[in-house]
């Protein structure tokens, strides 16, 4: 696997041909642009996988700056607000909605790593490590919950997201929201649940969020 250690950092539009930026959905496109507007710094080769959970389905856009072949888009039918209308009988979660939601989550996460995986493959093999980056709200919601600086570039580790998820879990079996410093929201819990999930079983072990240097309310 090549390394990048030598090769001068840049903004990912700097290797983006203005076709390709059309080529992207729009919100990884603003993604993109809002990277470049912070100088988000990447390597020139390395592949990205942008993330976006929207209310109904979560994306994911794959680009490999490395190789000719256009972005590769995963749509999963795992949106915030219908993950949290579909399990969660209330605004917190009990214990068996986070169960029964984690294997139904689980099984559709497995069928996009089917797909992401062999592209991953080549990518890595040509452009270094995936990088995952998002520019959702919701996620940096997240990461500042989880203890990340507000930034241009918050940086989600995934043991932060397990030690934010067992907060979630105390929350579920009954502790208040408020000691934990969590949100009484469903769609706030579900987030986290999804991430997780992707993060486990994608896999990846650190998410970018980009452009959020205030912390989100």
């Amino acid at each position: 696997m090549p390394t990048h250690s030598h090769e001068p950092l840049q903004s990912p539009s700097a290797t983006l041909a203005p076709s390709v930026v059309a080529d992207l959905p729009p919100w990884a496109a603003k993604l993109i642009e809002r990277m470049r507007m912070e100088g988000t710094p990447t390597a020139p080769a390395q592949p990205l996988a942008l993330l976006h959970l929207g209310a109904h389905t979560a994306q994911v856009c794959l680009w490999s700056p490395a190789e000719a072949r256009p972005a590769h888009l995963l749509v999963l039918p795992l949106g915030m607000e219908a993950t949290a209308q579909r399990f969660f009988r209330a605004a917190i979660p009990s214990p068996l909605d986070l169960e029964t939601a984690i294997a139904h989550v689980e099984d559709e996460v497995y069928l996009a790593h089917q797909q992401y995986q062999p592209w991953a493959e080549v990518a890595q093999a040509v452009g270094g490590p995936v990088a995952w980056w998002s520019a959702d709200e919701a996620l940096a919601e997240l990461a500042g919950l989880a203890g990340v600086p507000a930034a241009a570039d918050q940086v989600l580790a995934l043991d932060a997201m397990e030690r934010l998820f067992q907060r979630l879990t105390y929350v579920a079996q009954g502790r208040p929201a408020a000691s934990e410093g969590l949100p009484e929201r469903a769609s706030f819990f579900a987030a986290l649940l999804l991430l997780r999930e992707l993060m486990h079983h994608m896999p990846f072990h650190t998410l970018h969020v980009a452009g959020h240097p205030t912390p989100s309310r």
